[in-house]
């Protein structure tokens, strides 16, 4: 159920790095962070578990504690059964605040959660690294403070869910069909629905899959999200009945106490990092006369150890780059753990192709000053080990424009290259040398 789930967390997914090449339609607006605060594909949300040795003993329920919670989701050896092609990319526990967010209702606070006796949960969620969206699978444990709790939270998402049927959940998002299907035979209260969802951001829909059950004051769940053609109700109902085993097994003492640290405060940022970032960007001799750099320094990029802009703005109107007008030049670089982390966005938008990446990309010009807006695949030179372009036309009150956006990665660095230029006037023969010069420095810099 809760065709909320992770829906918050899809679209600005892939807006990783993107929509950042509109912010000099307004110079007093603050550049956004280009990577949202989401959970990126392939980078888990918490340090991984550490088992901690006790000895076998049976666990009543009513004596569950937090740090028993991860032994009952599913792991890898669980979802290979049922899909060989899925990798665990987030772990996790849960707050009220996210739960909030799994509940099918959109007003639903954390608040909400907390007064009908939600205490803690915990999350392992899988997905498919070569099309992040194509399938999504997660196991959640949700823990209440009472049997009566957890039954009625069950009880409230089935009479919200048929209330809510046919209703917009979120802007661009609508519960276009719910449908109850036949429940697992496991624990008590089980359900089974399917629902599908509407996004109008890529005129497609995706189907949610989902089984709840109930253990005295436990609440499990598994969830499959599938954005392509794809029947999964069978492989939802064994992997609900094998988390149930899981249960079992913790309850017996088989399955040790597994402690998930919380996740820490985001750390100072280490100023050599910083600096050598800094490093791997274009700067202001690399480009003619009349430029000027508009803005510069870290951000704060969700599942980066570091992560650097700079912004270059034409001291006048425009500044000449060899036959090319330019308005606007933007180099971005983060720092991630590992190379199939740094390329996720270049999947995720050739993933799309280039009519789905240009209704994403659209919603990042919401507000701006931009009258319409088209997104063509642009055929740019590969930068980088792997890179994605794309052709950006825009019109506005104040010019027409094109725009040049090259998202690539380099080893372990995501890097972003953006120009703007007048309509007509923007030509990829003076673009290319500095989009090679960029990745240049990159690998020289590179640790």
């Amino acid at each position: 159920m809760m065709a909320r789930w992770r829906l918050a967390a899809v679209i600005p997914i892939l807006m990783l790095f993107l929509g950042a090449g509109c912010w000099w339609l307004d110079d007093d607006t603050p550049p956004p962070d280009p990577t949202p605060s989401a959970a990126t594909p392939g980078a888990s949300g918490s340090p991984s578990p550490t088992f901690v040795p006790v000895a076998p003993q049976p666990v009543p329920l009513s004596s569950v504690i937090t740090e028993h919670l991860p032994g009952m989701a599913l792991t890898q050896p669980d979802i290979d059964a049922e899909f060989s092609n899925l990798v665990l990319t987030g772990d996790g526990y849960l707050s009220p605040d996210d739960v909030s967010k799994h509940t099918i209702d959109p007003d639903d606070t954390a608040s909400d959660l907390e007064s009908r006796g939600f205490l803690d949960g915990f999350e392992n969620m899988f997905q498919d690294l070569s099309n992040p969206f194509s399938v999504t699978v997660s196991a959640d444990v949700y823990r209440w403070d009472t049997s009566k709790s957890a039954e009625q939270f069950i009880r409230t998402e089935v009479s919200d869910s048929r209330r809510l049927n046919g209703a917009a959940l979120q802007e661009g998002i609508v519960l276009t069909q719910y449908e109850e299907l036949e429940p697992p035979s496991i624990g008590t209260n089980a359900i089974a629905s399917r629902q599908t969802l509407k996004i109008d951001t890529f005129d497609s829909e995706v189907n949610v899959t989902s089984a709840l059950w109930q253990r005295e004051n436990i609440v499990a769940s598994v969830r499959a999200l599938v954005s392509i053609d794809m029947e999964t109700a069978g492989s939802v109902n064994q992997l609900a009945a094998r988390m149930n085993e899981r249960i079992d097994d913790v309850l017996a003492g088989r399955i040790p106490v597994v402690l998930v640290p919380t996740p820490q405060p985001t750390p100072i940022p280490d100023p050599l990092q910083e600096q050598r970032l800094a490093s791997m960007l274009l700067e202001l001799g690399d480009l003619p006369s009349g430029a000027a750099i508009r803005q510069e320094g870290p951000l704060d990029v969700s599942g980066a150890s570091g992560s650097y802009q700079r912004r270059f703005m034409p001291q006048a109107t425009t500044f000449d780059l060899g036959n090319s007008e330019i308005t606007e030049i933007q180099v971005t670089v983060g720092q991630f753990t590992d190379a199939e982390t740094a390329k996720v966005p270049v999947e995720v938008l050739r993933s799309l192709g280039p009519e789905g990446a240009g209704q994403l990309i659209t919603q990042g010009f919401v507000g701006s000053t931009a009258d319409t807006i088209g997104v063509d695949l642009l055929d740019f030179p590969t930068i980088g080990d792997d890179s994605y372009s794309l052709l950006l036309h825009m019109k506005t009150a104040v010019a027409d424009l094109e725009g040049y956006l090259v998202y690539f990665a380099r080893g372990t660095i995501r890097a972003q290259f953006v120009v703007f230029g007048l309509d007509g006037k923007l030509s990829m023969e003076d673009v290319i040398p500095l989009a090679r010069l960029f990745d240049q420095r990159i690998q020289a810099a590179a640790p």
